[in-house]
């Protein structure tokens, strides 16, 4: 009985807790100034042990932010709070840490009709043995979880940059062949169980590099290879007509569309630079429209065209014209269990980490992606949480 109680204490703890938290999230995302102080301590605090240094680099971050409400409200909170806090927000986006907890989430999307494809977060590859370990722990990941799944159902995504850490935007040729070398064994292992990889876009200075390492990848597998066009860039157009000269009509490209997770970077860049624009739409609606755009004109070009999106007005627009809708673990899922009522197939996109560590280890991709999503259906998300 004593146990009993101490469970519901327990329990009833961890959803105040929970409250909390997301009342803390709802404060940081309406705050673009503090998410993004949000996103440079999240990055340093995971590879920090030292509690006092955790507060220490709080404060710093706290005192160089333009907030909204007094500094001194937030500014002390003890670092076992704010290690808590990272770890709640990270556990409600990151869909699995290791095989155990990945295998479970897969199981219960599949039970609600969705179909999954796997991200293994990473940041920065700083060494060739970065590169090779995160291309091993594609392989391992592959070998362990494609016996489980229906031969063809397998789906992940790679970030290109990971796989060479030496890749120079001066030297895209070399640069891709070696990106597309490593990831062989990627793709050999796919191969086995029908599964398929795309590969996730990245920031515009790259996007020569990327384009060469899909040409020569999809050269070689085919459609298990697939591509990612942002449309924010001003430049989505010209790469989806460059995507013709060697689309296969009898196995076409495959293109996951999304409005792009590298918004603030692309402009910080632009500015820092001198450029008299940058790369990006800076207005929404430009973005929203040209995503509108490609979609159709992609399906005109003859590609499969893979709505990636939580727009209800795009997925309005789009429905029975994509062959899936893609949406983020943590995100998707009650507005895709709607979709799927209406015949629509739905994959969540599952941010994993594997092998297991810690989960703050992905709290810079995920900020990342939040700062980026629309803030009112997060907002919504989290309140129906």
């Amino acid at each position: 009985m004593k146990f009993k109680q101490g469970s519901d204490m327990l329990t009833a703890a961890s959803l105040k807790q929970a409250r909390k938290g997301n009342a803390m999230l709802e404060t940081i995302i309406e705050d673009k100034n503090l998410l993004q102080k949000l996103i440079g301590f999240g990055t340093s605090a995971a590879y920090l042990s030292d509690k006092k240094e955790i507060e220490k680099l709080w404060r710093e971050k706290i005192d160089s932010a333009n907030l909204q409400f007094p500094k001194r409200l937030i500014r002390h909170i003890p670092a076992a709070a704010l290690i808590f806090g990272l770890n709640f927000f990270a556990r409600k986006f990151i869909s699995g840490n290791g095989l155990k907890k990945t295998l479970k989430t897969i199981e219960r999307c599949r039970r609600k009709g969705f179909s999954v494809n796997l991200d293994i977060l990473g940041e920065t590859v700083l060494s060739e043995k970065d590169a090779e370990r995160y291309r091993d722990a594609y392989v391992s990941l592959i070998k362990d979880i494609g016996p489980r799944l229906l031969h063809g159902e397998l789906s992940i995504s790679l970030k290109c940059s990971a796989l060479y850490s030496q890749a120079n935007p001066c030297a895209p040729e070399f640069s891709a062949k070696k990106i597309a070398e490593r990831a062989a064994l990627i793709f050999e292992a796919l191969a086995y169980f029908g599964g398929h990889a795309y590969l996730d876009a990245e920031e515009y200075h790259f996007k020569e590099i990327y384009f060469e390492v899909f040409k020569r990848l999809y050269c070689e597998y085919g459609s298990s290879v697939r591509t990612v066009i942002q449309s924010y860039l001003k430049t989505a157009d010209d790469t989806l007509y460059r995507l013709t000269r060697i689309n296969k009509t009898a196995d076409p490209i495959w293109i996951r569309l999304v409005r792009g997770a590298y918004w603030d970077f692309e402009c910080f860049l632009a500015e820092k630079h001198g450029w008299s624009e940058p790369p990006v739409f800076k207005e929404k609606a430009d973005t929203d429209y040209n995503y509108r755009y490609l979609f159709r004109k992609g399906l005109e070009l003859g590609f499969v065209m893979v709505a990636a999106t939580h727009n209800a007005e795009s997925l309005e627009s789009f429905a029975g014209l994509s062959r899936e809708t893609q949406m983020l673990y943590g995100l998707g899922e009650k507005l895709g269990a709607t979709i799927i009522r209406r015949k629509i197939p739905v994959r969540i996109y599952m941010p994993i980490l594997y092998p297991a560590g810690n989960l703050t280890d992905g709290i810079a991709y995920l900020l990342r992606r939040v700062s980026e999503t629309q803030s009112s259906f997060i907002l919504k998300t989290l309140k129906e949480a």
